[in-house]
């Protein structure tokens, strides 16, 4: 934890930012890009909700319901992003830091505490994948990236 918080003291030590906004032009195109993969995939989540989730995960686990709510935040996250970029919100920006390294530490402690699961003969790599909640680990792995390409952006100057 110590680390995340000197991580955000890193961030906040940047000089080099976009006129008016307090925050280094990388990080606002890195909000911006974040913004639009969050937001595309929320809306793919609510349009057509199955056949997304079902690309990643066992669709049997979920119902649609949920699956259709996930992508309404998800969606809703994305504006977020989209807001923070155009108004220069650095607060917002290095609180996405932090807490997108806390959501994938989180994502791998749920996928260790229900058992990792070795392909077997037979089993497609998608059926695997699905099944071993692999996609559980790719969205932490996401998560994980998309903080530390935020952390080098606000860190970055002009």
């Amino acid at each position: 934890m110590a680390a995340l918080v000197s991580q955000g003291r890193a961030c906040r030590a940047s000089t080099s930012t976009a006129p008016g906004t307090g925050v280094p032009p990388a990080a606002l195109r890195t909000a911006k890009i974040t913004g639009a993969y969050i937001a595309a995939i929320g809306i793919c989540l609510v349009v057509a909700p199955t056949t997304l989730f079902g690309l990643v995960f066992d669709v049997v686990e979920l119902q649609r319901l949920w699956i259709r709510v996930f992508g309404s935040l998800c969606a809703l996250l994305g504006w977020y992003y989209f807001g923070a970029a155009r108004d220069g919100s650095r607060g917002f920006l290095e609180a996405t830091v932090s807490g997108r390294f806390v959501l994938a530490l989180l994502l791998l402690a749920i996928v260790g505490s229900e058992g990792v699961r070795l392909p077997h003969t037979g089993d497609s790599f998608a059926s695997w994948f699905r099944s071993s909640h692999m996609g559980l680990v790719l969205l932490a792995a996401t998560n994980a990236a998309g903080a530390a390409a935020m952390h080098r952006a606000l860190r970055r100057p002009t």
